[in-house]
């Protein structure tokens, strides 16, 4: 990965780490429409979109992941564009799902993170 695509996503997630769940180096969990616009921002900036997990996460409990709200790209034909539509589409369909976030999965330059890639996992992006 090169530096400045590090640096691309490192502005992005720091634009979403007071909205987010979780500690940032562990789980990046974001509510429906922050999702969206996450989304958004990463296509926008070239970052290639494998899927989201889908978390349910009551007050006081624990996360729970939920393989019914996740998707992934492997698992359809569609085009890069198309799956950026789709995946906003199947997350917009679960936004009335109490407590639900996701977790947004990208590849770039061919290395693979999830939530926030571990390079980024640091001071900044943990104080709120």
């Amino acid at each position: 990965m090169k530096d400045d695509d590090r640096a691309r996503m490192r502005e992005i997630q720091l634009k979403f780490r007071d909205i987010a769940e979780g500690r940032p180096h562990r789980l990046f969990l974001l509510p429906p429409e922050a999702a969206i616009a996450y989304i958004d921002e990463c296509a926008a900036g070239g970052f290639f979109l494998l899927g989201v997990e889908g978390f349910i996460k009551p007050p006081g409990g624990a996360y729970q992941p939920s393989m019914e709200h996740s998707n992934d790209i492997d698992d359809t034909d569609l085009s890069q564009t198309a799956f950026v539509e789709e995946t906003k589409r199947f997350i917009m369909e679960r936004s009335s799902i109490p407590w639900i976030h996701f977790e947004i999965v990208y590849e770039q330059m061919g290395g693979q993170w999830i939530g926030v890639p571990p390079w980024a996992a640091n001071d900044d992006l943990d104080k709120k």
